[in-house]
Order: C-alpha cells, then sequence, then structure tokens
C-alpha cells in the first residue's frame, strides 16, 4: 500500500483533557514535518483555539469510514472503537494511543457490566489496528499482562519545553525558596483535584 501524507486523528471532542493535548501535540509535529493534518471529532463543538496547524476540524461523517487514507490516529474509547471499522478501508493505516490503564480507568465512571462491555468490544477493535502505542513502560507491562496475544509499541509522551523556576509566579518562587532553605523535599503534583486521580494513595 502506498500511503499518502495524510494524518488524520479522530478524537471524542476537543477539550483539554490530557488525551486531547496529546492528540493536538502530535498533529502540530506532523504538520511540522509537511503532513496534511485533519482533527476529526464525534461531538460536536470546540473548546480549543490551538488548531490551527490542521487544514481541517469537523465532525466526523459516516462516509468518512470509506474515503480516509494515509495515518488515521485514534485517542479514547469510542474513537478506538469506530476505529474497528475503519480497518475495513485498506486505504489507511490505523493507530491507537493507549492513554491510560483501560479497566481502572472505565471502571471509575461506569458500572461493572458496562466495563465488560466496553473492554471485550474495544480489545477486539484493537486487535483490527496496525499499531497500538503506549506512551509510558508502566502502561507497557500492564497491557502486555492483560492482552499478551497483542502487539504494542512504545513511544513516550511529550509535552512543550517545561518553563523553569524563574517564569514561575514571584508567590510560587518564593514559598519554593523558602521550603529550600529549610532543607525540605518538594513533592510536585500537575493535575486535577479529583478523585479518579487518587492522591490520597500518593499522600
Amino acid at each position: 500500500m502506498t500511503l499518502e501524507k495524510n494524518y488524520t486523528i479522530i478524537v471524542p471532542s476537543l477539550d483539554h483533557t490530557g488525551p486531547i493535548n496529546v492528540a493536538c501535540d502530535l498533529g502540530r509535529e506532523a504538520a511540522i514535518r509537511g503532513w496534511r493534518v485533519r482533527i476529526l471529532t464525534l461531538s460536536e463543538g470546540s473548546l480549543r483555539d490551538d488548531t490551527g496547524f490542521a487544514s481541517e476540524v469537523r465532525r466526523l461523517r459516516v462516509s468518512d469510514l470509506w474515503i480516509l487514507s494515509g495515518i488515521v490516529h485514534t485517542h479514547c474509547l469510542r474513537p478506538d472503537l469506530v476505529g474497528g471499522i475503519l480497518a475495513l478501508n485498506r486505504s489507511c493505516r490505523l493507530v491507537s494511543t493507549l492513554h491510560n490503564f483501560f479497566l481502572l480507568d472505565v471502571g471509575f465512571s461506569y458500572p461493572r457490566p458496562l466495563v465488560w462491555l466496553a473492554w471485550h468490544l474495544w480489545r477486539r477493535a484493537l486487535k483490527r489496528y496496525d499499531y497500538a502505542v503506549c506512551i509510558s513502560g508502566a502502561m507497557l507491562r500492564y497491557y502486555h499482562r492483560i492482552l499478551p496475544y497483542q502487539t504494542f509499541a512504545l513511544a513516550r509522551n511529550f509535552r512543550s519545553a517545561l518553563p523553569t523556576s524563574n517564569e514561575f509566579p514571584k508567590i510560587a518562587s518564593d514559598w519554593m525558596a523558602g521550603q529550600r532553605g529549610h532543607h525540605r523535599n518538594l513533592l510536585v503534583y500537575v493535575g486535577g483535584l479529583t478523585y479518579r486521580k487518587n492522591l490520597g494513595a500518593v499522600i
């Protein structure tokens, strides 16, 4: 198959959650390298204003299942299930980025029967993918354990360069300097203060 230099990203919606941040980072890097990037969503609306790198941003259409070509990259459960259908279209190469620990993550939000159903649908869809990519070593070990017959690749997550301490607000940098002055170790957490993050275990 001759792979056209099209890179299509399918996401549930264009919000500011971690998986969508990763999707936009990947799309931005692909555009820099000369790929034609398209972002397709399963839900209406967008909360982002940083998708100017894409040649097209719109909702997925049923006809897309048969006309997409090049690399099609899905993020999250619903897009991965759509990918199971897209596998019938041999003009595209399917890639999924596994951004979470499926059974643990889905189990936070849904009752056990729905988690079981989603799991069995998802793992069957994933078998049709050309590449299933984990973004951490821990995630790779997790999926090797629960899906021993599936092949996984590892591509560590990346973000833009982090700010230096000189760029932090003065109140934060002063507080950090004070803690270091008392020879205290600092533990920094970046993320939502929600039950799902299980911060109690960290503390």
